[in-house]
């Protein structure tokens, strides 16, 4: 068996594939636009507004590829992800900038392991230890310097905090929002008022003040009984049949995607990607 840069045993692929994985993302890409010049950077650069089904399988993909692929996926990858960043960048941004790296994957980080406690209870210490150091791996893949991404829980709960207390949503990360909790496409439109009581729920209090998200207590007992129905659901689910949407989705990807990220790259690109890991 070809190996990739986990295995299963691993914690980064116990929480990742889990199915109820997707339901924070988009708490985590608002979490992301709070940033300033992410925010920015999306406005100006990205496509989701036009084509939001292909941004959320490239994003998809690069995290598939990443924790379940092989060496050789989770490198070329990495690598088109970085070249695709390289456009991206204008007054006072940019996206290999060290910092914007390390809030990206951290908003990736905590959302996947907030919805794991929430839904399975709190990780072992053990376990939260190996999980974090893993996922530092999605920052320095991408470039992100090892000494800029916090080296371990405490000094990350420490940055989480100061983050979360210190961001500004800006009218441009609002604008955004907006085309993420309402978007065109019919298929994503039907699942919309139940994404943005989730993503409502998941966010910190301050960040989803700031982005004028509604809650009420009623809405609150509602997230809270879909949180509790979801859980007592997955927890009486073997594991097995619980990740089988994940191992499907990534047998689709290598099927139906895998072409667009397997052109040759120069040796001194996948030895750049290399050095990362």
């Amino acid at each position: 068996m070809i190996s990739g840069l986990f295995d299963d045993a691993s914690a980064i692929r116990k929480v990742t594939a889990e199915p109820h994985t997707l339901l924070g993302g988009t708490a985590a890409l608002l979490l992301q636009l709070a940033h300033p010049s992410v925010a920015a950077g999306v406005s100006e650069h990205s496509e989701f507004k036009q084509d939001p089904l292909r941004r959320l399988f490239s994003t998809l993909d690069y995290l598939g590829m990443v924790v379940f692929g092989t060496k050789e996926e989770a490198h070329r990858i990495a690598w088109h992800a970085m070249r695709a960043h390289d456009r991206v960048k204008g007054p006072g941004y940019s996206a290999h900038d060290a910092d914007l790296l390390t809030w990206v994957f951290a908003t990736l980080s905590e959302g996947a392991r907030d919805l794991q406690e929430r839904l399975h209870g709190p990780l072992a210490p053990d376990l939260a230890d190996q999980y974090y150091r893993q996922t530092v791996l999605l920052a320095t893949l991408l470039g992100a310097p090892q000494e800029a991404v916090p080296e371990d829980q405490a000094a990350f709960r420490a940055y989480w905090h100061e983050q979360i207390t210190t961001l500004h949503v800006s009218d441009v990360a609002r604008q955004e929002a907006r085309a993420i909790l309402c978007p065109r496409p019919l298929v994503l439109r039907l699942g919309a008022p139940l994404n943005r009581l989730i993503t409502a729920g998941l966010l910190p209090e301050e960040i989803r003040r700031q982005y004028d998200l509604p809650w009420t207590p009623f809405r609150e007992r509602l997230f809270r009984a879909l949180i509790t129905s979801m859980s007592l659901v997955l927890r009486v689910t073997p594991a097995p049949i619980r990740r089988l949407p994940t191992r499907c989705l990534m047998a689709l990807a290598r099927r139906t995607r895998w072409k667009k990220y397997s052109a040759p790259t120069t040796k001194r690109g996948q030895d750049r990607v290399r050095g990362a890991v």
